[in-house]
């Protein structure tokens, strides 16, 4: 089995493979270092609220939660709303009724 086989079944680069391989021994592999506290989780309601009000623009939603403190990236809360999607069956360009909400 080449590296590339193994890395793309374990979920890791080859770079990883290549380097666990020259070592002698086993190096356990580490634990995230967040623990399982996700930047999103915090701000899970909101964006549930609204993405159950309609607003399925997620820059729109960026923008109003960084403004409740969100220090995440945008990339971050766009694989969190593209989960959002994939779940609904929805295509990524569904944009329904998503204006700024004025309470933020």
């Amino acid at each position: 089995m080449n590296a590339g086989v193994i890395a793309q079944r374990l979920g890791i680069s080859r770079t990883t493979v290549f380097r666990n391989l020259r070592n002698p021994t086993f190096v356990e592999r580490r634990g995230r270092s967040d623990k399982g506290r996700g930047l999103v989780k915090p701000y899970q309601d909101y964006i549930i609220k609204r993405w159950n009000e309609g607003c399925r623009e997620t820059k729109i939603i960026f923008e109003e939660i960084k403004q409740q403190g969100y220090v995440g990236s945008y990339a971050t809360l766009t694989r969190y709303t593209a989960r959002l999607r994939e779940c609904q069956g929805l295509k990524t360009a569904e944009i329904v009724n998503c204006t700024p909400t004025k309470n933020c």
